[in-house]
């Protein structure tokens, strides 16, 4: 902590993030108390991060009564996505049971909120598309994704940026899953370009995509190329969400791989 006395309670932010989940900085927009520090606005990194997901999933899953149920149902965009960041956190902290509940419970709320426009229907599907990329289900993800003229709808939306990146990022991810490494490779950079763009370059979506368009490049043998990509990547990360970060861990194991398969090229 960068308080006065260096130290602070995870009970009293678990607190804290219960009473007000969200708070609005003219500068910074709208953050969560669940992933961000309410006095110098940085993310929370390591062990923190993944402590508070723990925390705020316990308290989802906890929820006892329909009523708390459908005030914790996510209906908009930041909900979803910090419910599907969330997830990826807690993945990375092997708890996958926790994780899948969170995409599915993000995608049950999108449908709650109602389908009846092309840009709902989008949403639904690339919610959906990802929570089975996050199960390790790809060739789920992809029928998905390239049924229901979902390109077709995207565009008579008018192309909204977020929705390409989101759809791009899964269209990458689960071709890349299936070792479709040369399908997937446009859509992995279109992504990262997509992110850069609407999130900013050292976001959490950005370096996703970085980090999956990095090992695409080792995947279709441009080795030293990929190896380059992750370790500025890997630097990025470290200096941004800490080296004990599981994003961050995520990372540093891809590259061990990749300078291993250089050395043996």
């Amino acid at each position: 902590c960068r308080g006065a006395s260096g130290w602070v309670h995870v009970d009293c932010l678990a607190a804290l993030a219960t009473h007000e989940e969200w708070m609005i900085f003219q500068d910074r927009g709208r953050l969560s108390r669940w992933s961000h520090c309410s006095t110098c606005r940085e993310p929370h990194t390591g062990a923190l991060d993944v402590e508070l997901s723990r925390r705020q999933w316990r308290r989802l899953r906890d929820s006892s009564s329909s009523e708390e149920e459908e005030q914790h149902m996510p209906r908009d965009d930041d909900a979803r996505r910090a419910l599907h960041l969330l997830a990826m956190v807690l993945r990375r902290a092997e708890e996958h049971e926790a994780a899948n509940a969170l995409d599915e419970l993000a995608s049950r709320g999108l449908e709650r909120g109602g389908l009846r426009d092309d840009l709902g229907v989008i949403r639904a599907a690339i919610t959906r598309a990802s929570a089975l990329n996050n199960q390790s289900r790809p060739a789920d993800a992809l029928d998905v994704l390239t049924g229901g003229d979902l390109r077709g709808r995207i565009a008579r939306c008018g192309n909204p940026i977020d929705v390409r990146s989101g759809y791009t990022y899964a269209m990458a991810e689960a071709l890349a899953s299936l070792r479709r490494d040369a399908e997937a490779m446009p859509y992995a950079a279109e992504s990262v370009a997509l992110a850069e763009e609407c999130y900013g370059p050292e976001a959490g979506p950005t370096l996703s995509s970085k980090r999956l368009h990095a090992a695409l490049f080792a995947c279709t043998g441009r080795l030293a190329e990929g190896k380059v990509m992750l370790e500025r990547l890997l630097a990025t990360q470290t200096r941004v969400l800490g080296a004990d970060h599981p994003h961050t861990g995520y990372t540093r194991e891809v590259l061990d791989q990749v300078v291993r398969a250089v050395h043996g090229a």
